[in-house]
């Protein structure tokens, strides 16, 4: 028994005869009598009593009528309810984030994402490092993690989203305030805050440094990234920040420098090699154009896009 079998059941019910049933789903009068005859013999009885033209139901199509309508509402219900979250008017998506890139760039993301679908609920999941961040999608407790790149983990699509500068955040008072761009080469002269290591930021100071010879002066190793804008304000050092972060130090009184060379950070999005639901894909799109909309910012650093977009 499926669907199409019941849909015809009911349609010769709801119509009374097997010919005005036939006109309402559009199929050939034979074809539906043989629908009905193949529902009969599949359950071992007849639904009808055929009195002529005259259809009655028998007492086992009595019995099959309230199921069926069941059935056909729970079916009508289940479309329903994809239609909408196709439709994203409804639904959730749950993303893993590094906490780098927590808030720049993915609270503005979020935002974005909500203010054009309200009515998807968002599960924002914290990975310490990239590669947990893509761990949480191999193992499905999310669809879509936005990290750096890459990341090793087997089964899963990269996609890259841009790329950006890591700005050097400076005390006010520091002595290498006059200086626009600072050498990388002059790290082991600047005590600086950050991350342990393991933090993203903080293992591509020390690869960048090691290829350069040079040890970086980390004076204060802090637990929580999201501590060293206020770190560098108060003079325990300076710290290598994002964009926008920099940027909100900065009105905070904080000096912004670049370096030579610059300490690019890669990142975008990682998900399974699958489908994506209607959320997720909406927001991967949104994102990019969030992305592409909001870069450059020419005074405290910037981000690079990709060449091309999925």
């Amino acid at each position: 028994m499926d669907g199409r079998q019941l849909r015809c059941f009911l349609a010769v019910v709801d119509h009374g005869s097997v010919t005005r049933a036939a006109e309402a789903l559009y199929v050939s009068q034979p074809s539906l009598s043989q629908t009905i005859r193949s529902l009969e013999r599949e359950l071992g009885t007849e639904l009808f009593h055929r009195e002529g033209r005259t259809l009655r139901l028998s007492a086992a199509g009595q019995a099959l009528l309230g199921p069926a309508r069941q059935v056909q509402e729970s079916a009508l219900e289940a479309s329903d309810a994809v239609r909408r979250i196709q439709q994203l008017e409804e639904g959730r998506l749950d993303i893993a984030v590094t906490e780098d890139l927590a808030v720049d760039p993915l609270a503005d993301f979020v935002a974005a994402f909500r203010a054009r679908h309200a009515e998807v609920w968002v599960n924002v999941l914290q990975a310490d490092d990239s590669e947990a961040a893509a761990e949480r999608v191999r193992v499905a407790e999310c669809e879509v993690a936005l990290c750096s790149l890459p990341v090793s983990r087997s089964g899963l699509t990269s996609v890259a989203l841009g790329s950006r500068d890591l700005l050097l955040v400076l005390p006010p008072e520091m002595p290498l305030s006059e200086r626009e761009v600072v050498p990388l080469s002059s790290l082991g002269d600047i005590p600086l805050v950050a991350g342990p290591l393991g933090d993203v930021v903080r293992d591509l100071v020390e690869s960048t440094c090691a290829e350069l010879k040079v040890k970086p002066k980390v004076m204060v190793e802090a637990g929580a990234p999201a501590v060293l804008p206020d770190l560098v304000l108060t003079g325990a050092g300076g710290a290598f920040l994002p964009p926008g972060v920099a940027r909100s130090a900065a009105n905070q009184g904080a000096l912004v420098r670049r370096t030579d060379p610059p300490l690019v950070q890669d990142f975008g999005f990682v998900f399974r090699n699958s489908t994506l639901t209607a959320p997720s894909r909406a927001f991967l799109m949104l994102a990019q154009r969030a992305h592409v909309q909001a870069r450059p910012d020419t005074a405290l650093g910037f981000v690079r896009s990709p060449e091309s977009a999925w």
